[in-house]
């Protein structure tokens, strides 16, 4: 079993994942980082693959709405 000290530390580095994700995210430049995968963002934030990938899920929603924002985006400066 965890002590206590260890529970915290636990609940502070997945709060801490979770804040590096999402910063990232809305960070996010498709023309110099490229498509919104876990390896790319684990290769723009100083974060494991694996740990990319446990809380990847979590953010798809984030992910799609990016995505739509840039669709729109460029369909604006091609009209233009």
């Amino acid at each position: 079993m965890a002590t206590k000290e260890e529970y915290e530390y636990g609940k502070s580095a997945l709060s801490n994942s979770r804040y590096k994700i999402s910063k990232a995210l809305c960070d996010w430049d498709f023309e110099k980082n490229g498509h919104i995968t876990a390896e790319n963002l684990s290769k723009i934030i100083p974060m494991g693959l694996k740990t990319v990938n446990r809380h990847y899920e979590d953010f798809i929603e984030q992910i799609e709405e990016i995505y739509q924002k840039e669709i729109l985006r460029l369909k604006i400066l091609k009209k233009e």
